[in-house]
Order: structure tokens, then sequence, then C-alpha cells
């Protein structure tokens, strides 16, 4: 894979070159850090340019890799990359998830270093940051029903009943599903980390009363789950799931 960037797509010249031979040392088994300081190969703001458009190259001819291409990226070469130059690399080969994940760690003051340690770990960015997030939402558990990334499942929907609705606690409990609990008057931000969190784990989203049957005026917040998750891409399903339940799936 690195092969290939490295001869079909990057020109062979100046600190471009220099690359080309740091990527022969990755098949060399080479430290690439030590191959590329020893050729003076950290590139500047106009080298930026070639590189990620060798690696629009690659991944638009194999973009089945690309998640592999940034993890290899972000060990062996971004970090040697000036900042501004990662965050080019990062939303080249990272996926659309990923790089709002980038957005939201740069936002709250995680550094570049910090988020490539991330990006590069085993886990990867997507499962670092989730566990990052459940930690922190999990320290209040006093005042919520912690999550698991373990259940797999979630359960939103209304404490009131329509159309015969149970309250999705209720059905949390049942299901030994995630559910959030407020104990107190919840705000947004800790529904939409908690919905993050879902969507990151890949839980199966279990609705406890159908949206369109909730009157208007009624299970505000429920609603904007639903919004919230819609933008993301997923979509009540038409199948009911059980006995008055629906399920959220991804389209």
């Amino acid at each position: 894979m690195v092969g290939w960037i490295g001869f079909s797509c990057l020109p062979a010249v100046g600190g471009i070159a220099d690359i080309r031979d740091a990527v022969q040392a990755i098949l060399n088994g080479d430290p690439v850090g030590a191959a590329m300081n020893a050729a003076g190969a950290i590139p500047g703001p106009g080298d930026g340019i070639k590189i990620t458009g060798a690696i629009v190259c690659y991944t638009g001819k194999f973009p089945w890799k690309a998640r592999d291409l940034g993890i290899l990226l972000s060990k062996e070469i971004v970090p040697l990359l000036p900042d501004t130059l990662k965050l080019d690399v990062w939303r080249v080969v990272l996926s659309t998830r990923e790089n709002a994940i980038v957005t939201k760690l740069t936002n709250e003051g995680y550094s570049i270093s910090q988020i490539q340690e991330m990006v590069a770990s085993s886990q990867g960015l997507t499962k670092s940051f989730l566990m990052k997030n459940i930690g922190e939402f999990n320290d209040v558990a006093g005042n919520l029903h912690p999550y698991g990334a373990g259940v797999k499942k979630t359960v939103i929907g209304t404490y009131a009943s329509f159309s015969g609705s149970r309250p999705y606690t209720e059905v949390g409990e049942e299901f030994g599903a995630n559910y959030l609990n407020f104990m107190s008057t919840p705000d947004w931000s800790t529904n939409e980390k908690f919905l993050d969190m879902m969507i990151d784990n890949g839980d199966e989203i279990i609705l406890s009363v159908h949206p369109n049957v909730v009157p208007s005026g009624s299970g505000t917040t429920f609603k904007n789950e639903i919004a919230y998750l819609t933008s993301n891409g997923y979509s009540v399903s038409g199948v009911p799931y059980g006995d008055g339940l629906y399920r959220m799936i991804k389209i």
C-alpha cells in the first residue's frame, strides 16, 4: 500500500523524493522517522499539496483502504509533518465521522499530538473517542444511568404513555439496555454526548414509542433525539420491533 503511493503517485523531486525514500525505508523495515530526519525530508507547506494529492490519488483507486492508510500514516509519517498538514492528511484518509471527532477534540482543546495518538492507537480514533466519552459520562453516574459499551443496545423514548406505550426507562430495564435516565432537568449537551456514544458503539437503537404517535408539544427531547439520529444517517424502521416498540436503523 505505502509502496504504491511512494512510487506511483509521488513525483521524485526535492523533499517528495525524500519521502519516497522514506516509503522504501518502511518497506525495508527501517525506522521511518530516522530515515526522514536523515534525508531532511520534513516537508514545508508547498510539499503538503503534493503529499495530500498523492493520498487522494491512492484512496481514489482503493477507497476501502483509506482507514488503514490513515492509521499507517499517523504512526509512521504524520508525526513528522507540520500540524496544519496533519489535519490536511486526516481530511483525506479519515471518515466523515472521524473528521467530525477530530473537529470536536480540537474544539475541546486537545492538541494535534494528543489527537494523533488516538488516531494511531490500536483502538483507532472512534473507539478511543468512545472510551474517553464513556469515562467522562460515567463520572456523573450518580445522576445518570451509567453507559455500558458492552451492552450494544440503547432505548430512547418518552416517560409519558402514548397509544399504550411504556416509559422508555421501563423498556430499557426489560432489555438490560443503555438508556439516559436524568434525575434532574436534562441539558441537550448530555443528550448529544449520549447519542454520540451510542452511534460510535454501533448500538441497536430501540424506540419505546413511534415518534408519529407523540402529539405536537409533547416529547420534545425524544423528537430532538430522533432528528439528531436522522441527521447522522438513521431512519425509523417501518417494521415493529415488538409489542409497541420500533427501531432506528442506519441507512
